[in-house]
């Protein structure tokens, strides 16, 4: 059975944005199975005591049903490097559970820490976060990311971030770069240079 996950921020016990993860977990149950009814993640994630401090990882797996839901404490490493690949292959259009094929791809990366995933020539995410790049002052995302993230469609939604095509010929062009997700909230300190840290395919 193919299965799907949702990582949802759990700050010091305050599970964050349970809304846009039930709303889009339920998207997705909708498009793949029949006869369901939808799930309300604030009737199903209770947060353990022992997770109840600090920035914490809670990852729902599911598929026409919830099947485990797990805790870890969250340490996040900024990427300070990234290498272009090429991602025409990839469909991730749902989150699916199996990224085995994001891994291949991200073990393409070399010395870089991260990947820059490109589909027919344009930008569209990186290994585990939606990207954004800056130019004269306005942060641009790409028009069609691999993952519709509910962390990004909040960001667009108050208008902190542009759709853009951002190609492989002009990202260079960008003054730094940015990763946000659901558990990557922004911030004005964790970007990085594109000319010194992005490389070519």
């Amino acid at each position: 059975m193919c299965l799907f996950l949702e990582t949802i921020k759990i700050h010091n016990g305050r599970r964050i944005n349970l809304d846009g993860h039930s709303r889009r977990m339920n998207d997705t149950r909708n498009h793949h199975f029949q006869e369901i009814r939808n799930i309300d993640l604030k009737q199903v994630i209770e947060v353990p005591l022992e997770f109840r401090i600090g920035i914490v990882k809670c990852r729902v797996l599911y598929g026409r049903m919830i099947e485990r839901i797990e805790f870890e404490h969250y340490v996040f490493r900024q990427p300070q490097s990234f290498k272009m690949v090429d991602g025409n292959k990839l469909n991730y259009t749902y989150k699916y559970a199996d990224r085995s094929s994001l891994k291949e791809l991200y073990n393409q990366r070399g010395k870089a820490d991260d990947i820059l995933i490109f589909k027919n020539g344009l930008l569209t995410d990186s290994f585990y976060a939606n990207v954004a790049v800056l130019k004269n002052g306005i942060w641009y995302t790409p028009n069609q990311p691999l993952l519709e993230g509910t962390y990004r469609s909040k960001l667009l939604m108050n208008e902190k971030l542009v759709k853009a095509n951002i190609s492989k010929e002009t990202i260079h062009s960008f003054h730094r770069i940015k990763l946000f997700n659901a558990l990557l909230e922004w911030t004005g300190h964790d970007s990085v240079v594109i000319q010194r840290n992005v490389s070519l395919f």
